[in-house]
């Protein structure tokens, strides 16, 4: 299921959020959540749509900033479309791994187009990986021949998954290597 997060006041039997007025649940949406969401060939569809109306000029993305401190860094992305916006957050301390901690972790937010409500927070690990699989689905699916059927992946991890799992989304994939 996914859940919701109440940012003030008491939820209400149907839901709503109230403290002296309505306000809005926000979604926090797992890693698990995220995948099940939309099947391999609907997110290629997506990206894809994304793209193009970012070539066409539909969609603001400025250049992510870096803010560094010591050895670490925080990485800013925002991105503005007529849909809503959004913001990645990320956080690289090489120092973690020595801790027993990620080097790097992650929170998207995405906001309401018109009245800046957050309406959903995610964890960009998942997010990263299901739109890098799907950026190199678009690339097969316009770059390869539609019969396509077979194709070596080097490399391994989330990435790779989802990789191989949008390219069998656009192609009649029967072997990988």
């Amino acid at each position: 299921a996914i859940f919701c997060f109440q940012v003030f006041g008491f939820a209400s039997a149907d839901g709503t959020c109230y403290l002296g007025r309505k306000l809005r649940l926000m979604l926090l949406l797992k890693d698990e959540e995220l995948e099940r969401l939309l099947s391999p060939s609907e997110l290629v569809d997506a990206v894809e749509a994304a793209m193009i109306a970012d070539e066409a000029g539909r969609h603001k993305v400025p250049q992510r900033a870096h803010i560094g401190f010591g050895d670490n860094t925080i990485l800013l992305m925002p991105a503005i479309g007529p849909e809503g916006y959004g913001t990645k957050v990320v956080s690289v301390m090489p120092g973690n791994p020595a801790k027993g901690l990620p080097m790097i972790s992650g929170l998207y937010i995405l906001n309401h187009p018109d009245t800046g409500a957050i309406l959903a927070l995610m964890g960009t690990a998942k997010l990263t990986a299901l739109r890098t699989g799907a950026i190199g689905g678009v690339g097969v699916k316009t770059l390869t021949h539609p019969q396509l059927d077979s194709f070596v992946m080097i490399g391994c991890g989330v990435q790779s998954r989802m990789l191989a799992l949008c390219i069998c989304a656009v192609r009649p994939v029967r072997e990988m290597v």
